[in-house]
């Protein structure tokens, strides 16, 4: 074993069996050291006596949420006076907009933002206010960073923008409990289904390096793996590798279900982790109102490398871990309540609110 091996066990040692450490704080070691050397055996089942010891490990507090939710925000004013950030017709997709409930009567919807906005000014009691908006997946750019705070769907992880539930009807309203199945009902298959997205909005990108496209060139042939359809991003390269839709309800029958992000957080994997079943994915690098990076690998989801090129060595591990396995499809279910509280989803509207004036009030 080489020291640095040796030191990852060492935090990781230190993540689990340290009494005076939070678990906030335990968590981000796991994940560190997850990052740098895969878990052994072993190791998960450390982190499985250590979650046993504590109660409701992966619920997240209000508080905590609230910082993560804010996370790298440009404190001050808002700059928008004679940038033409005024709310125009159709509120520009791609780009920061200043939003009011009086206005948005004028916007052609654009998804669910343009609602989702409004629930959000209104659950604040804020209906005559202005805020920065930017609609989409593209995250903020230099420029953008320099407006102020502004409200955004998603981000990088760690990067900038105060993150809202927004676009819920795409991401959010497809949790329906009548499509889930028990973990004894499921078969012991591995389904993915998508489009060839992949390139976080980089579009200059050449296919060579899209990362969905790799991955089911290298695992159609041998799974239930492949694009449902060319869509607004896909080309003929694709064609190949298209296998149709394969509806939510029918890829649930199945215990794994991989999970790749694609312009920007992987939207199937918030009715994983609802379903009980398990995600295969690479560890996440951007993040929205679910707080992807709050995931924990062997704990909420099984990890594929940043590459996608492990599937058949992280599929084996899966059936030889039945058990482990439904195990993580609990902890995803546990995860995910905290989110079906709309009362508290509520208060954390509120309180996002207030912190974001004060950030602009000074």
């Amino acid at each position: 074993m080489s020291t640095t091996e040796r030191a990852i066990d060492i935090v990781r040692d230190l993540a689990i069996y340290h009494e005076d450490i939070s678990i906030d704080v335990s968590h981000a070691l796991m994940r560190l050291a997850a990052n740098y050397r895969p878990h052994g055996p072993l190791i998960k089942q450390k982190i499985f006596e250590y979650e046993a010891r504590h109660q409701k490990p992966f619920y997240l507090s209000n508080e905590k949420r609230l910082d993560l939710c804010i996370g790298q925000s440009t404190v001050g004013k808002l700059h928008h006076e004679g940038k033409q950030l005024k709310a125009r017709q159709g509120y520009v997709k791609g780009e920061v907009n200043a939003f009011s409930v009086e206005t948005s009567d004028q916007a052609v919807a654009v998804g669910s933002y343009v609602e989702d906005m409004k629930a959000f000014l209104t659950a604040c009691g804020e209906m005559d206010d202005r805020v920065l908006v930017k609609f989409g997946d593209e995250a903020l750019d230099k420029a953008e960073m320099l407006l102020g705070p502004v409200f955004v769907k998603s981000r990088p992880i760690g990067g900038q923008g105060i993150v809202l539930k927004l676009n819920t009807a795409r991401h959010w309203d497809n949790l329906d409990p009548s499509d889930f199945y028990l973990w004894g009902e499921k078969d012991d298959n591995v389904v993915w289904r998508g489009q060839p997205t992949g390139t976080h909005g980089n579009r200059s990108l050449s296919w060579d390096d899209n990362v969905r496209l790799n991955f089911v060139k290298n695992y159609s042939a041998n799974y239930d793996v492949g694009f449902s359809k060319l869509g607004p991003q896909g080309d003929k390269v694709c064609e190949p590798f298209v296998k149709g839709v394969l509806g939510k309800k029918e890829q649930l029958k199945s215990k794994y279900v991989v999970s790749l992000e694609g312009n920007d957080v992987a939207t199937n994997l918030k009715w994983i982790l609802a379903s009980n079943s398990v995600p295969i994915m690479p560890h996440p690098t951007f993040e929205s109102w679910l707080l992807e990076s709050q995931l924990i690998p062997y704990v909420h989801y099984v990890p594929l490398s940043d590459g996608l090129d492990d599937l058949d060595e992280v599929y084996a591990w899966c059936l030889s871990n039945d058990e482990h396995c439904r195990r993580i499809a609990e902890n995803g279910k546990r995860y995910m309540e905290m989110f079906f509280d709309e009362a508290n989803e509520k208060e954390m509207c509120r309180m996002i609110y207030k912190k974001y004036k004060s950030m602009v009030e000074g």
